[in-house]
């Protein structure tokens, strides 16, 4: 694999708003291979409309390029479904072009980072409220095959509302949890 000038590259997709840009991914954890692609982070020192993930295709590497806001960050040590996801990325990330030691302080924050008793009740109460959704749409659909056929048409029609409302149905607020 020829060697990646990963400063140059970050460099490439700096702009206005943008504090720093870390390398995620294989590629940060000297695990990448020939089809691996260049994940770079960039994070924005104010919140702002959510932004898409790029993709781009630079000197035959796929580069993955993704914005985080502060407020993103900030739920990587707050929600614990994105902390799940996030934190050991973060771990292992390696800051390209961190002037104001943006990501350092991200960095170090989630190498202090432990799952204590708050965290774990909003765990706990994200996967009570995701598996009682699924028992209700199981119940639903169990009852479908066991109702005759004159009253198929009734329970698809309850089926679907009960979908629809599960889809549209808020997040309970779980961050008010912290008492």
């Amino acid at each position: 694999m020829k060697e990646i000038d990963f400063s140059s590259l970050a460099r490439q997709f700096c702009e206005d708003g943008v504090v720093a840009i870390s390398l995620m991914g294989s590629f940060a954890r000297e695990e990448a291979g020939i089809f691996s692609d260049i994940d770079l982070v960039r994070f924005h020192d104010i919140d702002g409309p959510e932004r898409h993930v790029q993709t781009s295709f630079v000197d035959q590497m796929f580069i993955v390029v993704s914005d985080v806001s502060p407020f993103q960050a900030d739920e990587w040590f707050t929600d614990p479904e994105k902390a799940s996801s996030c934190i050991a990325g973060v771990r292992s990330g390696k800051a390209l072009w961190d002037p104001q030691d943006y990501f350092g302080a991200i960095q170090r924050r989630a190498h202090a980072f432990v799952w204590d008793a708050i965290m774990q009740k909003k765990a706990d109460a994200w996967a009570s409220e995701r598996l009682v959704g699924r028992l209700y749409v199981h119940t639903a659909e169990l009852l479908n095959e066991i109702i005759s056929k004159e009253h198929k048409p009734l329970v698809d029609e309850a089926v679907l509302r009960i979908r629809g409302e599960l889809d549209k149905r808020p997040r309970r607020q779980i961050e008010d949890m912290d008492a």
